[in-house]
């Protein structure tokens, strides 16, 4: 008898520049019509989640936003410096904690079946910041040892999303490349987010939007993109681009995993 073999889900990452796409690159995976769960870290979530609500994505939101009570200090030195940075990771904690819990139970709820939901987290640059921020409550000058705690917090959540079985998409920022000898941009970007996020996904795409082109038959301007970066799948696909109507979760992970 043939063994039939498990599909499980995939884990993407979608970085980009902003305005290029990013999070309504990632909710094509609503598309699949399976129960989406969009982490939003991000306000400009809004736009693309009702985009593809009105397409029929079965999307549950589970938000992560705060108000912190003082400036960010940027020293140990500032006055009541102590008092401060409670204050702000007090400010932290609760979204932070109901985010996790709902990400967890959902995965827990659909993780016995593999590839029968959907989870995006927009964006895994936010979500670093804020969990720095939970457990420190200041970003700059953070003592190296001190790391430890937000770095097992967020391998933890990569951990589960990148095992839990059901498709997942990272949204990340991006930073300019500078090259080393000449301080230039290189043209290229950088992902701003955990160190640990590359080596924990399959493959990274690039959103990108070209000003330049005009659709000859409507007379419109612009078009939304992604270009594959890095892939596990496999390799000759790296610099592949997907435009408008292609640049769809379904048709990119096809793709990428044709034999």
């Amino acid at each position: 008898m043939r063994r039939q073999t498990v599909m499980r889900g995939y884990v993407i990452d979608m970085m980009g520049p902003e305005r290029s796409g990013k999070t309504d690159a990632a909710l094509t995976v609503s598309q699949n019509g399976k129960p989406t769960l969009l982490c939003a870290l991000d306000y400009n979530y809004e736009a693309p989640y009702k985009r593809h609500k009105k397409l029929g994505g079965r999307i549950e939101v589970i938000e992560c936003f705060y108000s912190l009570p003082f400036a960010l200090p940027d020293s140990p030195k500032v006055k009541n410096f102590t008092k401060v940075i409670n204050a702000i990771a007090d400010s932290v904690r609760p979204p932070l904690r109901k985010m996790e819990e709902r990400l967890f139970s959902f995965i827990r709820e659909h993780g016995k079946k593999p590839g029968s939901a959907n989870v995006v987290m927009d964006n895994g640059t936010l979500l670093y910041r804020t969990v720095r921020l939970a457990s420190f409550g200041y970003l700059h000058k953070v003592p190296m040892h001190l790391y430890a705690k937000s770095n097992n917090k967020m391998n933890h959540i990569i951990n589960e999303l990148r095992f839990c079985g059901l498709n997942v998409v990272w949204v990340h920022r991006v930073n300019k490349e500078y090259d080393d000898a000449t301080d230039r941009p290189t043209g290229s970007f950088i992902r701003d987010g955990h160190k640990s996020i590359g080596p924990d996904v399959q493959a990274t795409l690039l959103t990108i939007y070209d000003s330049d082109y005009t659709n000859k038959k409507t007379g419109k301007s612009g078009r939304f993109g992604v270009e594959v970066v890095d892939s596990t799948f496999n390799p000759d696909t790296v610099g592949q681009q997907f435009w408008r109507g292609r640049r769809k979760f379904s048709t990119i992970t096809e793709v990428l995993t044709a034999e």
